[in-house]
């Protein structure tokens, strides 16, 4: 009987707290995907078709390091990183298909579909590096635990 009393009382403190905290661990779980190029020469290419606003533009070197601060702050957190490797013909490629335009939201799609193939093809990011079966230079997974 007590504890049907006390469950009452907390229930409405117990129920904010608890759907805060499933937000909170569903964040620290979400897995990470980045765009990740393998060296300057594919950035650059990449950037020149970009039609990125100039203040948003980045070098190679900004890039770079930028990049590995995120992964290692995701590391320190424990949250899964995933670095989807775009080449430029694919990139490219996909982008004039979905007829979108070079940019850094339009990247970030081309990381989720390629993720999403590689899902759907049963490839398990945290295994090995991967390829797609359909198309091996679209994808190009490297996970980080």
């Amino acid at each position: 009987m007590i504890r049907v009393l006390l469950q009452l009382v907390f229930l409405p403190v117990f129920i904010p707290i608890r759907l805060l905290y499933g937000n909170i661990l569903a964040m620290n779980s979400a897995t990470i995907l980045y765009t990740w190029y393998r060296n300057r020469q594919e950035f650059e290419e990449i950037s020149r078709t970009c039609e990125e606003d100039p203040e948003n533009s980045k070098t190679w070197e900004q890039w770079r390091i930028g990049a590995e601060q995120f992964r290692a702050d995701c590391l320190k957190r424990g949250q899964p990183f995933v670095k989807v490797i775009v080449k430029p013909k694919p990139l490219l490629r996909w982008l004039n298909e979905q007829s979108l335009a070079n940019n850094s939201d339009n990247r970030a799609l081309y990381a989720e579909a390629v993720y999403k193939e590689a899902c759907e093809a049963g490839i398990q990011p945290g295994k090995a590096s991967a390829s797609s079966r359909k198309k091996k230079e679209l994808l190009v997974l490297d996970y980080i635990e």
